[in-house]
Protein backbone atom coordinates (compact mmCIF):
# COMPACT_ATOMS: atom_id res chain seq x y z
CA UNK A 1 0.00 0.00 0.00
CA UNK A 2 1.72 3.83 -1.08
CA UNK A 3 -1.16 5.52 0.71
CA UNK A 4 -0.97 4.28 4.68
CA UNK A 5 -3.61 5.99 6.67
CA UNK A 6 -2.42 7.89 9.42
CA UNK A 7 -0.35 6.48 12.13
CA UNK A 8 -0.62 3.33 10.42
CA UNK A 9 3.42 1.92 9.38
CA UNK A 10 4.89 3.43 6.82
CA UNK A 11 5.56 2.21 3.73
CA UNK A 12 8.75 -0.53 3.01
CA UNK A 13 11.28 0.24 0.51
CA UNK A 14 13.24 2.84 -1.27
CA UNK A 15 12.10 6.19 -2.77
CA UNK A 16 13.64 8.73 -4.80
CA UNK A 17 12.67 12.08 -4.83
CA UNK A 18 14.57 15.02 -7.56
CA UNK A 19 13.42 18.19 -6.72
CA UNK A 20 14.66 20.91 -9.17
CA UNK A 21 14.12 24.97 -9.70
CA UNK A 22 15.36 28.06 -10.27
CA UNK A 23 17.29 30.15 -7.78
CA UNK A 24 14.21 32.68 -7.03
CA UNK A 25 12.18 28.98 -6.67
CA UNK A 26 14.63 27.53 -3.39
CA UNK A 27 14.80 30.91 -2.02
CA UNK A 28 10.96 30.45 -1.50
CA UNK A 29 11.03 27.41 -0.71
CA UNK A 30 13.85 28.43 1.61
CA UNK A 31 11.81 31.40 2.75
CA UNK A 32 8.26 28.96 3.27
CA UNK A 33 10.26 26.51 5.50
CA UNK A 34 12.23 29.09 7.46
CA UNK A 35 8.57 30.67 8.28
CA UNK A 36 7.10 27.36 8.83
CA UNK A 37 10.34 26.60 11.85
CA UNK A 38 9.39 30.32 13.48
CA UNK A 39 5.81 29.43 13.29
CA UNK A 40 3.71 28.55 17.16
CA UNK A 41 1.71 26.12 16.47
CA UNK A 42 0.94 25.23 20.24
CA UNK A 43 -2.56 26.02 19.38
CA UNK A 44 -3.05 23.73 16.85
CA UNK A 45 -0.03 20.64 17.77
CA UNK A 46 -1.74 18.28 14.79
CA UNK A 47 -0.67 21.71 12.37
CA UNK A 48 -0.62 20.51 8.99
CA UNK A 49 -0.32 22.21 5.35
CA UNK A 50 -1.28 19.76 2.34
CA UNK A 51 0.02 20.33 -1.29
CA UNK A 52 -1.82 18.16 -3.45
CA UNK A 53 -1.45 16.62 -6.82
CA UNK A 54 2.31 17.73 -7.04
CA UNK A 55 3.31 15.98 -10.60
CA UNK A 56 6.34 15.41 -11.61
CA UNK A 57 7.96 17.24 -14.77
CA UNK A 58 6.67 14.91 -17.32
CA UNK A 59 3.24 14.71 -15.55
CA UNK A 60 3.20 10.50 -14.75
CA UNK A 61 3.89 10.57 -11.17
CA UNK A 62 1.27 12.28 -8.95
CA UNK A 63 2.29 12.80 -5.31
CA UNK A 64 0.79 14.46 -2.01
CA UNK A 65 2.54 16.20 0.15
CA UNK A 66 1.88 16.95 3.79
CA UNK A 67 3.77 19.50 5.87
CA UNK A 68 3.68 18.83 9.31
CA UNK A 69 4.80 20.95 12.41
CA UNK A 70 4.44 20.12 16.29
CA UNK A 71 3.98 22.21 18.91
CA UNK A 72 6.26 25.36 19.88
CA UNK A 73 8.29 28.34 18.07
CA UNK A 74 11.85 28.61 17.57
CA UNK A 75 14.29 25.97 18.91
Amino acid sequence: MLNPDPGEPSVEGAFQLNISGTAHGFRELGRYFLALAELDSSADPDHHQHFDAVRSKDGRTVVDIIVRKGPGGGD
